[in-house]
């Protein structure tokens, strides 16, 4: 005979570990005013089409663009890079020193924001958070992995096959994206994890 009691311990460790997964893989989009909450932003907000805040609201589209880092076209449902800053920090982003973009594994990559608004004069940035037609992203290789750059990845417009791209760029494309973080000042180094992320 089957003990009843091993069997419900088991059924709460399979509870457990349901949870503890689906804890660990949301795929949220933090956006942090030198390290303190804005916002928090499910990928399920993302693909409503409309992103709401504090009595403000932007809509996403359809937005063909080719990709210099991996040299191909597609169509991306994204929202306007520059309208999501605005929303969720309203105006405040503009005057600030940098913008931080972390990724999943916390890698980040860093740009002034006066540089940034010089350098986006002939192109528009979109935060994709799905390529069109599909669930997710086309996925490819970097080192010798296979990458899938969702939940979400930061594209810009008006880029060719013969521009040359490098990390060093004004205009970056992070992907994997789990926080946005808009700085007012100089005073902390973000080149490494920031710690509360």
């Amino acid at each position: 005979m089957k003990n009843p009691k091993l069997i419900d311990y088991i059924l709460i460790i399979v509870f457990l570990i349901l949870i503890f997964s689906t804890l660990c893989f949301a795929s949220d989009l933090e956006f942090k005013l030198n390290l303190k909450p804005v916002a928090n932003v499910s990928e399920k907000e993302f693909q409503k089409g409309t992103l709401h805040f504090n009595k403000n609201e932007i809509g996403s589209l359809d937005k063909t663009i080719f990709n210099a880092w991996r040299q191909y076209e597609r169509t991306y449902r994204a929202y306007a890079f520059f309208e999501i800053l605005d929303l969720y920090f309203e105006n405040e982003w503009r005057n600030a020193t940098e913008i931080a973009f972390v990724s999943k594994d916390g890698y980040v990559q860093k740009v002034k924001v006066e540089d940034l608004l010089r350098e986006s004069k002939s192109k528009k940035g979109y935060l994709a958070y799905a390529e069109t037609g599909r669930s997710g992203f086309s996925k490819f290789y970097k080192d010798k992995k296979l990458i899938d750059p969702g939940p979400f990845y930061l594209v810009w417009t008006n880029f060719t096959k013969n521009d040359v791209v490098k990390h060093s760029d004004i205009l970056k494309w992070p992907f994997q994206l789990k926080a946005i973080i808009v700085i007012n000042n100089n005073s902390k180094n973000y080149t490494t994890k920031p710690a509360n992320l």
